[in-house]
């Protein structure tokens, strides 16, 4: 039997003997993050707790393996919270060719609807990096195994403290707001120290529960690409998804560093990778093709108004 564990689906019925399945109940009430994360005034539930969700469910699968890798993130449609409190289901299953393979899904439970959905690797240990080598991705950005900051290119562009873009150029409340510091942004990259949360703090049924991946500082982490885009195109832009994210280790201690490294960008879309580094320059994770949809109709969403929920 699947006994579920972790900060988000802490709480949650385990699954049937067999059915490779859990149930997941999101209450705002209770995941207090949403209320800091909305479109026009209604909560929305953000990729990145999504992925948090699917990723404590899957661990729940192989609790005494790392999840080392996790490919294919994909939104067949958004979750908006209408109403105060939705049920959920978390399929996993087990790839045929390879058992440390496992597809996961999350769909709300009636009526059956698919959400977003990954792919989640395990191994029994996490591959070491060498100290001080090179990772070249699929859109050829050189990401450094290990950061200091004589490795920022200069920008030429002053921008407002992170406590102006907010509210300006970014839609997301104070649980969302963790980026601390805009380091560097030019024409091809954007970095910059990104805060983490406790999970008490956002979820009151978090107990003694660790994130897997923060979700609040993975999306702090991603609003970078965001005021890149805001600068140089005049558009915001909301995550779609994926193609490949390698976990090295935990992203440990309040303050982090990310550096954003952007590939091809239209009128609609951006493509970009996205590295994190702890605060002793060792590498965490790099996520390669990540995606978003772009839009100037979108700007109307950093200045909402807040609308109560329905019972």
């Amino acid at each position: 039997m699947i006994q579920p564990q972790g900060v988000l689906i802490n709480g949650s019925a385990a699954a049937k003997a067999g059915t490779g399945a859990i149930g997941v109940t999101v209450d705002t009430s209770k995941h207090l993050y949403l209320n800091d994360h909305k479109f026009d005034g209604i909560p929305v539930m953000p990729m990145a707790g999504a992925l948090e969700i699917m990723l404590e469910a899957a661990r729940s699968v192989y609790p005494d393996k790392e999840i080392v890798e996790v490919a294919e993130l994909d939104i067949p449609a958004g979750i908006v919270f209408q109403t105060a409190k939705k049920d959920f289901v978390v399929e996993i299953g087990v790839d045929t060719q390879d058992s440390d393979l496992l597809s996961v899904q999350l769909h709300s439970k009636d009526p059956r609807k698919a959400h977003f959905r990954c792919k989640v690797k395990f191994a029994a240990k996490r591959a070491s990096l060498p100290k001080d080598g090179v990772i070249t991705t699929d859109l050829s950005s050189m990401v450094r195994t290990r950061y200091s900051a004589d490795q920022l290119s200069k920008g030429s562009v002053k921008l407002p403290p992170p406590g102006q873009l907010y509210g300006s150029w970014l839609f997301h409340g104070p649980t969302f707001q963790g980026i601390s510091e805009v380091l560097t942004i030019n024409e091809s990259e954007i970095s910059g120290e990104v805060k983490g949360s406790a999970p008490a703090e956002v979820v009151t049924t978090a107990g003694d529960s660790k994130w897997i991946v923060d979700p609040i500082r993975f999306d702090s982490a991603m609003q970078l690409a965001g005021i890149w885009a805001r600068h140089h195109q005049d558009v915001t832009v909301l995550p779609t998804g994926f193609r490949k994210m390698h976990v090295y280790q935990p992203i440990k201690g309040e303050t982090a560093t990310a550096r954003v490294f952007l590939g091809p960008a239209s009128a609609s879309d951006l493509l970009c990778d996205l590295a994190i580094y702890n605060a002793d320059g060792s590498l965490a994770l790099i996520v390669e093709g990540l995606g978003g949809i772009a839009s100037k109709t979108f700007n109307r969403f950093a200045a909402q108004p807040v609308q109560e929920l329905a019972k």
